[in-house]
């Protein structure tokens, strides 16, 4: 019996020291998967950072809006919406000459969407340099000259040049496009 006993025993041993180094089992190890975003991901989330900066721009709150902005920008660099909402966000902030290169890009995207030329001569026109504002504007009326913002501007850069006949002449043409535009009628 204890024959039997002992061999069973090397047995076990034998199964048990076999099935250690024998039979492999598989390991539960964890492999971490990297997600990296495709062009169309991170073009739907620069918009979606883009729209969530334009309301900080709308509840005054331009500093917070450039930071998203800059980073929507650098997701999709070529969304010319993207960098106009950024420009307008600077010009919120005093920050005209960083304003100025965001609009150029926007320019430079889209060089046929008058609103941003008009953008664009806002700024000349804070920074007291009408006859730039005035190279501006007429870039934008070439492409939209049924814009009453464009005439208005126009006129007030005039004005500044001290030309009161052809400043009046253009609040005129602004009247007659928008007889509603608030800033023409005063």
């Amino acid at each position: 019996m204890k024959k039997i006993i002992k061999n069973l025993y090397h047995l076990f041993l034998v199964i048990s020291i076999s099935e250690v180094s024998l039979i492999t089992k598989p390991g539960n190890a964890f492999f971490p998967r990297v997600n990296e975003p495709n062009k169309k991901e991170l073009g739907s989330t620069s918009i979606k950072i883009g729209k969530a900066a334009i309301q900080l721009i709308h509840f005054q709150e331009p500093k917070e809006a450039i930071k998203l902005l800059e980073l929507a920008v650098t997701l999709n660099p070529n969304e010319e919406a993207l960098w106009t909402s950024l420009g307008e966000a600077q010009i919120r902030s005093n920050k005209n000459e960083e304003a100025l290169l965001s609009l150029n890009k926007s320019i430079e995207l889209k060089p046929n969407k008058a609103d941003i030329y008009f953008t664009k001569a806002s700024i000349y026109l804070k920074l007291n340099d009408p006859n730039s504002a005035i190279n501006i504007i007429k870039k934008g009326l070439a492409l939209n000259n049924k814009n009453e913002k464009g005439y208005f501007q126009l006129g007030n850069a005039k004005l500044m040049l001290k030309q009161y006949e052809s400043a009046l002449s253009d609040f005129q043409i602004s009247y007659k496009i928008n007889s509603d535009f608030w800033q023409s009628i005063n």
